[in-house]
């Protein structure tokens, strides 16, 4: 699954994580410090401040029937941690397209 931030940046994400409590968790531990997202297994960090607001609606895409769609606000609180305000997996199937993949499997800017 990706991790599709105002349309602009895809976050890669092990298709393990399934439930709403481990994608608020990647998202709570990944999106910290003002906007630097950290891939903790290949020990790279990407400064994606510039491409960022503090308000942004967020799209988890899924393969086949994993599909889920993470709507409305999400916001940094004073510590620059973001949180996940409502998540939306009444979608059906196909709805949303793969996100490509990527030279280095971690990141892709639109």
């Amino acid at each position: 699954m990706s991790l599709v931030i105002e349309g602009k940046l895809i976050y890669r994400i092990p298709n393990y994580f399934r439930s709403e409590k481990s994608v608020k968790a990647i998202v709570e531990n990944e999106m910290i410090d003002g906007g630097r997202a950290k891939e903790r297994q290949r020990g790279r960090t990407m400064d994606i401040s510039s491409r960022v607001n503090r308000h942004m609606d967020l799209v988890l895409r899924g393969h086949k029937d994993q599909i889920l769609e993470i709507k409305n606000q999400m916001l940094a609180n004073k510590n620059g941690i973001l949180e996940i305000k409502e998540i939306i997996q009444d979608r059906p199937p196909g709805t949303l397209t793969q996100a490509p993949e990527t030279p280095n499997g971690s990141w892709y800017a639109y």
